[in-house]
């Protein structure tokens, strides 16, 4: 089970906000990329980096075509 930080879901939809304002399709692309990242931590968290909480990057590659 994933915990984070009250503000992280206001900040992820924020961002997603302004993809979605660029291009539909950004928008899209990065809700799934995310999405894909928190289950490769969930399945796998021993391999994301530890700074006293699990981090995990995402590169714009991820979900920009």
């Amino acid at each position: 089970m994933l915990r984070f930080h009250p503000l992280v879901a206001d900040d992820l939809e924020a961002a997603a906000n302004w993809y979605d304002n660029i291009s539909p399709e950004l928008g899209i692309g990065f809700r799934a990329a995310i999405d894909s990242r928190l289950d490769a931590i969930e399945l796998r968290p021993e391999s994301f980096g530890v700074v006293d909480l699990r981090c995990a990057l995402l590169a714009s590659s991820d979900f920009h075509t």
